[in-house]
C-alpha cells in the first residue's frame, strides 16, 4: 500500500513541477497524460 501512495505522490510531483514531460491526450484542451500503474491514470 505505501509503496502505491508514493508512486502516486512521486507523480504528482512531477505534474507540478513538468507537467509537460508527460504526452499530450487532448492537445485543444492542453491535457497530459500520466500512467502511475498500468490500472491507474492521471490526465
Amino acid at each position: 500500500m505505501l509503496s502505491f501512495i508514493k508512486k502516486v505522490d512521486d507523480s504528482l510531483q512531477t505534474i507540478a513541477s513538468n507537467p509537460e514531460a508527460f504526452p499530450v491526450h487532448n492537445s485543444t484542451l492542453q491535457i497530459h497524460k500520466c500512467v502511475v500503474t498500468p490500472q491507474i491514470t492521471i490526465y
